[in-house]
């Protein structure tokens, strides 16, 4: 140490050109230290809202789950009198709505999400409806059940695309970009009922 000292007193210059090397050092360590706390802020921030709309994405996958469980029962050979006077419970569907019901559509992160969410929710009480008229028709000989399955089925089916769309938004949200998750789309990937 005592030998950097008696160095940097022999070369009168050399002090000017440390304070200058050591002001440029504080200004960077200045700039870069807020960054990086705005950024790691920002990514906090992301993954809480993340958090909050993968919540609200598995609120619409469990609506979606009853759906595909009614609709499969309703495609059957008995149109689903079985599900009906056993397994199927209202209820549940309406529990879903309700907790859809109660999302704040104005916090939802992006656009998409918004659109997604507001599909979906709609889908799935339209879902309902279907299954109510598949109630009715399954108990009438002479009813309409097979223009019930193909509506209920069709309608399964654009709500299987909301609830990916709600997946791959919160995929994207808490990635912080823009893409398709694979497995989101394996998980979901439903083989046409209709055949």
């Amino acid at each position: 140490m005592a030998y950097i000292l008696a160095w940097v007193e022999a070369h009168p210059g050399l002090a000017a050109w440390v304070q200058a090397v050591g002001t440029i050092i504080a200004m960077f360590i200045a700039i870069a230290v807020p960054a990086f706390q705005i950024t790691a802020a920002r990514r906090q921030a992301r993954r809480d809202a993340a958090a909050s709309f993968r919540s609200t994405a598995q609120i619409a996958l469990l609506g979606l789950g009853l759906v595909q469980t009614a609709n499969k029962e309703v495609q059957g050979a008995d149109g689903g009198c079985k599900y009906f006077a056993s397994d199927y419970r209202r209820f549940h569907f309406m529990q879903i709505l309700d907790l859809l019901d109660r999302v704040n559509t104005q916090v939802l992160p992006t656009p998409d999400a918004v659109i997604a969410f507001v599909s979906a929710r709609r889908h799935i009480a339209e879902c309902v409806e279907w299954i109510d008229c598949a109630i009715q028709e399954s108990a009438n000989p002479k009813g309409a059940l097979g223009s019930v399955r193909e509506e209920l089925r069709k309608n399964q089916m654009i709500l299987v695309s909301d609830v990916q769309w709600l997946l791959n938004e919160s995929y994207a949200v808490e990635r912080g970009e823009d893409r398709w998750s694979e497995r989101v789309k394996e998980i979901l990937t439903v083989p046409d009922s209709g055949t």
